[in-house]
């Protein structure tokens, strides 16, 4: 099982049929309508997920999902690191992410850096 904390949670947009988490870590991952209600922005889950790739991109879909509470499988969360960019993509999102906060672009708010960050991670992807 793999550890995410959800950063954003965005519905199937019409005519789509999954909708999408994005982690604190900008990682994607797929998610059922009847599913997603289960997750909530800042929760921390114990995953399964499959990838599948189509057209040269990966892309994730859960299949299971536990929610961690209260440090319980705090054990499991620490044996199972989230997601870490490598370090080309990481001096990309480092770079973006100071002009941004340098010319105001970003605000220094936890909400706002988690945004930018998967955001830059998304755009560090579609480039490569």
């Amino acid at each position: 099982m793999t550890m995410i904390e959800v950063a954003t949670i965005q519905p199937a947009p019409p005519g789509k049929k999954m909708g999408k988490l994005m982690t604190t870590g900008g990682e994607p991952y797929h998610v059922w309508p009847n599913d997603i209600s289960k997750f909530q922005q800042g929760g921390r889950y114990e995953i399964e997920f499959e990838e599948n790739e189509f057209q040269g991109r990966t892309y994730r879909k859960i299949k299971k999902a536990k929610p961690v509470v209260n440090g319980s499988n705090n054990h499991a969360a620490r044996s199972q690191p989230m997601a870490k960019p490598n370090d080309e993509e990481w001096l990309f999102v480092r770079e973006l992410l100071s002009v941004g906060l340098r010319t105001g672009a970003v605000a220094f708010s936890a909400h706002d850096l988690r945004t930018a960050i998967a955001m830059l991670r998304t755009v560090w992807r579609e480039l490569r």
